[in-house]
């Protein structure tokens, strides 16, 4: 069997774009860039994602992967996998916010939330946690602030 140089540029091009973003994507993204994790499963987990996408998109153009162009898109495609785990970071540090302003709430009973018992009161939208520290939470978070003070 013969593989001649355009054939193998087209295989080569049509995986290896796929792993750049992927890997780029694995290592800004929580999960993947833990030490926790094992580095031969994200290995593994790195190809067989690659594998699955490269199998699903269309015929790549024909492009060598050594050349000029090939580089450029080579770093055009770990900058888009850096975006997407840099997005998926900012998803989950919002979640964890969220979870954290929400046990803080649960805490501290001078929060309360809106007195009336129905689903949506009217004075206070569709969140009563936001509504609770509105109301409130500006006393405390306000004298919260003020004892910090700049000393020489």
């Amino acid at each position: 069997m013969v593989i001649s140089e355009a054939q193998l540029n087209l295989w080569l091009g049509s995986y290896l774009w796929p792993l750049m973003r992927v890997g780029a994507m694995m290592l800004a993204t929580p999960v993947f860039n833990s030490r926790q994790l094992p580095v031969q499963l994200r290995l593994l987990v790195l190809l067989v994602i690659t594998w699955v996408i490269a199998l699903s998109l269309p015929q790549q153009p024909a492009i060598d992967v050594l050349s000029h162009d090939g580089f450029i898109i080579m770093l055009q495609q770990i900058l888009i996998g850096v975006i997407m785990g840099f997005i998926l970071q900012m998803v989950f540090g919002a979640l964890v916010f969220g979870g954290q302003v929400a046990a803080w709430l649960a805490r501290h009973e001078e929060f309360e939330l809106c007195e009336e018992r129905s689903l949506f009161p009217p004075d206070c939208g569709t969140d009563g946690g936001y509504c609770a520290l509105l109301r409130k939470g500006h006393r405390h978070l306000s004298g919260a602030a003020s004892g910090f003070a700049l000393t020489s």
